[in-house]
């Protein structure tokens, strides 16, 4: 009897250890995970994405954004259940609209798993702009900055 109160207690032990690291591991890997490219060293911005004198109601200037990375070939990579995906849209407001966006899950809308894999798309949002993929929420800043608008 005293015996299998110890294979108990330490099973429950082991148990307890066990759970505690899995939490680490996961939460260490979505901490790990790169969020971006930065090979342009872009400082980060501390304002949510914006651009520095930028509000959201300065449609025009996101329009203007918006048009100039398609112009230039961006390309946004996601998935309709990415809430970091559903943050990078909404900073553009309606003119998201006007982005060209490439639907990664096969449930979502107009999806083009082909050209995911093709362009070997494993974080979303990601952003492929002249051959460099951006991994991870961008701010507008960033966006502008390695666009050259």
């Amino acid at each position: 009897m005293y015996t299998n109160r110890k294979v108990i207690i330490v099973a429950s032990i082991i148990f307890v250890f066990a759970a505690i690291l899995l939490v680490f591991v996961l939460t260490a890997k979505r901490s790990l995970a790169p969020t971006t490219l930065n090979n342009f060293n872009i400082p980060d911005n501390d304002e949510g994405g914006k651009v520095a004198g930028v509000s959201s109601e300065d449609q025009p200037y996101l329009d203007r954004l918006a048009i100039h990375l398609t112009d230039n070939g961006a390309v946004l990579f996601g998935a309709y259940w990415s809430e970091q995906l559903v943050q990078q849209k909404s900073l553009f407001g309606p003119a998201s609209d006007s982005l060209n966006y490439v639907e990664c899950d096969q449930e979502g809308l107009n999806s083009n798993i082909d050209e995911c894999i093709a362009n070997d798309i494993l974080v979303y949002p990601t952003w492929v702009l002249k051959g460099k993929k951006f991994e991870g929420f961008q701010s507008l800043s960033d966006l502008a900055k390695i666009s050259g608008f």
